[in-house]
């Protein structure tokens, strides 16, 4: 992740710039129980595309997945301010 943003910085063009393949990564990572790289990814993703309710969505799932309830809290409040038709994370709140 490091790596991406110096290079981004640098204005190196990389075949994962777009949101959607960033998730893609993010989630098989997530689907390996990689947790911390899913979480880093994800993070990336929110910096890169802040007003993308999908980014901070998968921010939020991920740490739900990691067990930390108040961190999924905040990123599912913040997926629903970009977003406020996001009926997962409105039903995920709900649940925490």
């Amino acid at each position: 992740v490091q790596m991406y943003k110096q290079a981004k910085v640098r204005g190196m063009v990389f075949a994962a710039t777009t949101e959607m393949e960033l998730n893609r990564i993010g989630y098989k990572y997530a689907g390996e129980n990689n947790l911390d790289d899913a979480i880093q990814l994800f993070t990336l993703n929110t910096e890169l595309f802040p007003f993308s309710g999908n980014t901070w969505d998968s921010l939020a799932e991920t740490w739900l997945k990691k067990g930390d309830k108040e961190k999924a809290k905040i990123f599912y409040t913040k997926s629903l301010e970009m977003n406020p038709e996001n009926n997962g994370a409105k039903e995920a709140l709900e649940n925490l």
